[in-house]
């Protein structure tokens, strides 16, 4: 019996220590992935010979301090509509400035930002979109105060900043969004990641922790499904079908549930968030057909 006792004994330290270690694991690989690798832009709108301002204001809620640039279009001191620029994980407002000077041109004005955590904002950590909804937020109240009508006002983001955009929308007054490589929800995102590295059992424990961790509810970050309260008002999803991190099947199942007010546009061989680059001309021709539609 002594030797029973012993054996169970013995099972259950084991089982405590992998137990211990899987938490460890989980906890270790939620406070990993939410930090950004945080990086300042390395140039300016002036590159491009754009006039520009450096600009900060509130994210909603939180009051955290974010940091952007703004872009008047062609100079004008009121523009007839504006574009929001959303950047991705790990990203800053410096990935969106070619695009943030080309619009600029076609008489947009222009608000690019650092999420916060990232760049030269406030904050230590991302969310997948959960409270990267108030920075939103905060730069659409911002370019309010400047004098513009939420109808004459359009989101454009990439990656998480596309699934922030569509998070963001329905809770907002904006005119239309365009969602380059946007993820359908996080939850779907966490498994396949995961699972691509080997590692499914991870999955289900990282999601739940993110709430007693980060206070995250990884249900609420769900874009494709926040996007149909968005309806009527009109969604262009752009995604590359080469894309190896938000696979392409995310921008066929963000499209059927938004069909009813949304176009997609898939380019072929593109990787993720790669349609600028890879179709420029194109690209600027149909966002600004796009948002013009939209903004009539």
């Amino acid at each position: 019996m002594n030797e029973l006792f012993k054996r169970i004994a013995f099972f259950l330290y084991c089982l405590s220590l992998l137990v211990g270690a899987y938490l460890f694991i989980c906890v270790w690989a939620v406070l990993m992935w939410t930090k950004p690798a945080r990086a300042h832009a390395e140039t300016t709108p002036a590159r491009c010979g754009q006039p520009y301002e450096n600009v900060e204001f509130r994210a909603r809620h939180d009051g955290l301090r974010l940091k952007g640039w703004f872009l008047p279009a062609n100079g004008a001191r009121i523009a007839r509509r504006v574009l929001i620029i959303l950047h991705g994980k790990d990203g800053n407002r410096n990935v969106a400035f070619p695009l943030a000077c080309d619009m600029a041109e076609r008489d947009f004005a222009v608000l690019a930002f650092d999420f916060r955590g990232h760049g030269e904002s406030e904050g230590e950590r991302y969310s997948l979109g959960y409270y990267e909804r108030w920075d939103t937020l905060g730069a659409i109240d911002y370019m309010k105060s400047r004098g513009y009508a939420p109808r004459r006002i359009a989101l454009v983001g990439f990656s998480m900043g596309a699934a922030t955009a569509l998070l963001t929308a329905p809770e907002s007054d904006v005119a239309a969004v365009v969602s380059d490589s946007a993820y359908t929800d996080v939850r779907s995102l966490v498994h396949e990641r995961f699972g691509k590295w080997g590692l499914p059992v991870l999955a289900p424990t990282i999601l739940w922790l993110g709430q007693p961790l980060l206070g995250v509810n990884a249900d609420e970050v769900a874009p494709a499904e926040a996007a149909r309260r968005f309806a009527p008002r009109p969604i262009l999803f752009i995604h590359g079908d080469a894309d190896n991190s938000v696979p392409v099947s995310h921008a066929y199942r963000n499209y059927e549930l938004n069909r009813d007010h949304a176009e997609l546009w898939i380019l072929n061989g593109v990787e993720h968030i790669g349609a600028f680059d890879a179709a420029r001309s194109e690209y600027l021709a149909r966002v600004t057909a796009f948002f013009e539609q939209a903004m009539k």
